[in-house]
């Protein structure tokens, strides 16, 4: 892990906050985000984004555990099978 990232990790670890993430979506997928909220599942949007990636990086656990394996080696590669398993659409 690089010094940055270490002094990223060791920040928000000691913080233990939530940050703030812009995102571009389609017109499509904010709109069945608003008709989720229109049904009373969410409240915001903000709300149905978080669940939505939080449940995206839970269904994505191998490829953030390859990735860590990656990262902690001494000069980390392009792992093929990491590229492939993150180059597939869900």
């Amino acid at each position: 892990m690089s010094m940055c990232r270490k002094a990223r990790h060791a920040v928000r670890a000691e913080a233990n906050q939530e940050l703030a993430l812009p995102v571009r979506l389609s017109e499509e997928e904010m709109d069945q985000i608003d008709s989720l909220i229109a049904d009373g599942v969410f409240d915001s949007r903000e709300e149905a984004v978080g669940y939505f990636l939080r449940a995206g990086i839970g269904a994505a656990r191998r490829v953030l555990d390859l990735a860590a394996e990656n990262e902690s080696k001494e000069e980390p590669v392009r792992r093929p099978e990491l590229v492939n398993l993150i180059s597939s659409d869900p």
